[in-house]
């Protein structure tokens, strides 16, 4: 049988021969010209995102992934499949937004882990603005630490200069936080409703009325404030 070929002893292994190849496929997930093959039981198992939208559209044979690269799509699904990101050190910018978008908190806290290994100078004010616009507190801690020990070397950057003009707002929130006694750091940040308004930029046909907005905004209700330590 077809299905025989693919097996490689092991859970992980079955898994991510599966997802290469498409085998047995039921959906085609769509990112620019790229056309991954997969799995809807699967997809639903591992994200509540990807179970809401495909109950939504489960007559259709294809989903399209709007603002996602082809690699960042193929490494999200391989850590769907298989719960590893083989590229996770050299792509984690984009798949701590991609593990944001799609609900994926053990993808997202392993991103978050690498960017505060991988923090330094040059590459802090992007740290920051993803450390506040999806909610990472423990990187958002980290950056806060790291520009009050090195504030003119990393405002002096060209990427603190871009931030400041691309994400005002969380550049400001970080600055305060930078200006305020460490102790008092936890007490001053709070979120935007950044979780909801990036839901209704992701899929902007949705209405509250709809069964899969409840779905991916459930944990919003309760998540318009970071969690604090």
């Amino acid at each position: 049988m077809a299905g025989s070929k693919l097996r490689s002893g092991t859970v992980v292994g079955d898994l991510a021969a599966l997802l290469e190849s498409g085998y047995d496929s039921d959906v085609t997930l769509v990112a620019g010209e790229a056309r991954i093959e997969a799995h809807r039981l699967i997809l639903s198992a591992r994200s509540p995102v990807f179970a809401a939208i495909l109950r939504r559209h489960q007559h259709e044979a294809s989903l399209e992934i709007p603002d996602m690269e082809k690699d960042v799509l193929r490494q999200l699904l391989t850590f769907i499949y298989t719960d590893e990101a083989p590229k996770l050190v050299r792509m984690a910018p984009q798949l701590l937004v991609a593990a944001d978008k799609y609900d994926l908190q053990v993808l997202k806290d392993r991103c978050e882990q690498q960017l505060i290994r991988d923090l330094n100078v040059e590459n802090a004010a992007d740290s920051a603005v993803l450390a506040v616009e999806r909610c990472c507190p423990e990187l958002r801690r980290a950056v806060v630490g790291f520009i009050r020990s090195h504030s003119l070397s990393v405002m002096g950057t060209r990427g603190w200069n871009d931030a400041l003009h691309s994400h005002p707002k969380a550049l400001s929130q970080v600055s305060r936080l930078v200006s305020a006694p460490a102790q008092t750091e936890s007490r001053t940040l709070v979120s935007e409703p950044g979780e909801l308004y990036r839901l209704h930029q992701m899929y902007p046909k949705l209405t509250s009325n709809d069964t899969e907005f409840t779905t991916i905004n459930k944990r919003v209700s309760l998540q318009y404030i970071c969690s604090q330590p």
